[in-house]
């Protein structure tokens, strides 16, 4: 039976010519390999320079690791601490590679990069069967790659980043069955889209862009799209039914219940306070488009060279006052009204403890006013670009499948008409779409900077294909460049990142065989959580003013593990680490609490005259 969406199968392509019965030459088979061997050097150079090695959990990646080995001991899939996401497939993944490999967190952590280097080859794959130009489809997955927070989940265990992978390799599929009528490769992108709502069931939005799509392929004339939603629409469902139902049987506290709660509470809010719900609303669109200018920021250079040319089209020139206002509205509600400047969370500048900082003290010297204005100001500036292009991108698709569908309906002819590409193009623009609305729900509910790794791959896309429908021309000279200089900040920020971290548990373990008990020591968020995951008491925080130091509960405080020094501690020890951030070697602190009788002892003597 064929499922393929396309409304008539695709003429083969002619064979390539070959004078005098010559095979290709070498170089055309070096020039087809060089960006997946760009991309697989790049992969290479993070993993050499940054190093996954550490025995110990990043970041809430604890959860999943305790999971892991829970399933290995017990074959009971239980969750631990403030839970969200479903991930069965996650930890079955971890519980497999763990029988083969044996458990270890370095494992586990390179099962996700591995993931990532796969998601990353699809994503390029994806280009090039939309004929985006290599060059530029080579381009635009390295700044992917290369992005802060792709390197910072993809080196832990985290699930953002296998459900992101995924998420690539079910747009890949999905585009693949559009533009070569493969009906194998619906299948598998309807597989990858179900395991990605197994690992993080906010995936299950884009069961709504199959719907659309299946539906826009029927009016095209395509009366097999019915049986494609079994793939593309029942089998995702199923997979947020299991997984929903799984969390919900193994959570080990109410955090599930609440995020379910604070998500379809959103829509009440709209309801009671219409005007204060959009007034956030469009906060936190801007914000979402800030960031993803920022990092999209190679891609839409030649916008600025090329938009006085193509602004003078009418429909263009809508786009461009669509776009300003918007920005506008949108600063003086962020700014003018919140308050708010560029980056909404420090994350984006001590990008080496993304999600939270995890131990006491600041391990990077704080931005200042002015250079936050600057950002913003930049920001601004990309983001606008990125959200004109993006438009063109949407507008431009919707007007060729249209086209397409009324060709059908008059039974004329049409240049569109019984094509893959145009679909594929309006699949991965909605796609786009969706995971920027996606993002901006999330980030409603919980304000996590890592979310914004997920409308990351289907901008970049949409951007690609504005660009090569404008016919802009591109700015190599200056889009590489940019690109090496994020590619070196991440980088140098993961090594920071992995460099205190492996100091940090280095000094935890030198105090276990010393005889310090763990509940002894406040080291940090996993250091807790993993000797007391299932502990119900999470409020306790030590006295003021430490309490207002920590977002994580401790035990008792008697060693501190901290980056810089604190009041009514002295420094026991310290353990060093090459920082590539600061081209240093910079310190972590052990630190141990002074005896109250010892603390008086040293207080200054009054002069007696």
């Amino acid at each position: 039976m064929s499922i393929s969406i396309a409304q008539s199968p695709k003429k083969a392509a002619p064979p390539p010519v070959i004078q005098g019965g010559v095979q290709p030459s070498r170089e055309s088979l070096l020039a087809k390999l060089a960006p997946i061997a760009a991309i697989a050097l790049f992969f290479a150079f993070s993993v050499k320079f940054i190093s996954p090695a550490g025995p110990f959990p990043l970041n809430d990646d604890w959860i999943y690791a305790e999971a892991v080995k829970t399933y290995l001991a017990t074959g009971k899939f239980v969750l631990y601490g403030n839970c969200c996401a479903a991930c069965p497939v996650h930890v079955l993944l971890g519980a497999l590679v763990s029988k083969v490999a044996g458990f270890s967190h370095e494992a586990l952590r390179i099962t996700d990069l591995g993931l990532g280097f796969v998601g990353t080859l699809c994503l390029y794959l994806t280009l090039i069967e939309l004929r985006i130009n290599k060059i530029l489809a080579t381009l635009a997955t390295l700044v992917y790659c290369s992005n802060p927070i792709f390197l910072n989940l993809y080196f832990s265990f985290m699930t953002d980043g296998p459900s992101t992978a995924l998420g690539c390799m079910y747009m890949y599929g999905v585009v693949r069955g559009i533009t070569r009528n493969s009906n194998v490769s619906i299948i598998l992108g309807g597989c990858a889209l179900a395991l990605a709502v197994a690992v993080r069931q906010t995936f299950a939005a884009f069961i709504v862009v199959n719907c659309i799509i299946l539906l826009s392929a029927y009016l095209r004339g395509n009366k097999r799209a019915v049986y494609q939603a079994l793939w593309l629409v029942v089998l995702p469902a199923l997979a947020y039914s299991a997984a929903d139902h799984v969390l919900t049987a193994s959570k080990t506290d109410a955090a599930y219940d609440w995020y379910k709660k604070s998500s379809t509470g959103i829509l009440g809010t709209f309801v009671a306070k219409p005007a204060k719900a959009s007034t956030k609303l469009l906060s936190l669109a801007e914000s979402a488009c800030l960031y993803l200018g920022l990092f999209l920021a190679p891609l839409t250079l030649p916008f600025f060279t090329s938009a006085r040319k193509w602004a003078t089209n009418k429909t263009n020139l809508i786009f461009l006052a669509a776009s300003g206002l918007f920005t506008a509205v949108c600063l003086w509600q962020m700014i003018g009204v919140s308050h708010r400047l560029m980056p909404f969370s420090e994350n984006l500048v001590r990008i080496t403890s993304l999600g939270s900082l995890s131990i006491m003290g600041i391990n990077f010297t704080e931005i200042t006013r002015g250079e936050k204005v600057w950002l913003t100001i930049i920001s601004t500036i990309f983001s606008f670009a990125f959200m004109v292009l993006m438009m063109s991108a949407l507008s431009g698709s919707l007007k060729d499948v249209l086209e397409s569908i009324r060709a059908r309906f008059q039974k004329r002819d049409s240049e569109t008409a019984g094509s893959g590409i145009d679909l594929a193009g309006l699949f991965c623009v909605i796609c786009a779409c969706a995971s920027v609305a996606l993002v901006i729900l999330q980030t409603w509910v919980t304000n996590m900077d890592r979310y914004h790794i997920v409308p990351l791959a289907p901008c970049m896309v949409a951007i690609l294909l504005a660009t090569k429908r404008l016919q802009l021309r591109p700015l190599l000279a200056l889009q590489v460049p940019l690109m090496i200089i994020i590619a070196c900040y991440s980088i140098a920020a993961q090594q920071d990142y992995m460099g205190w971290n492996r100091a940090r548990w280095a000094a935890l373990t030198a105090l276990e065989k010393h005889g310090v008990a763990p509940q002894d020591i406040d080291g940090g968020s996993e250091y807790f959580f993993v000797h007391e995951p299932t502990r119900e008491n999470l409020l306790y925080r030590g006295p003021a003013p430490r309490k207002d130091w920590r977002w994580w509960p401790i035990t008792d405080e008697k060693y501190i593990i901290s980056f810089s020094p604190v009041p009514g501690y002295e420094q026991e020890d310290e353990a060093p680490y090459w920082s590539a951030l600061s081209r240093s070697t910079r310190h972590v602190l052990v630190l141990k609490q002074i005896d109250p009788t010892d603390a008086i002892r040293q207080l200054p003597q009054p002069n007696v005259h």
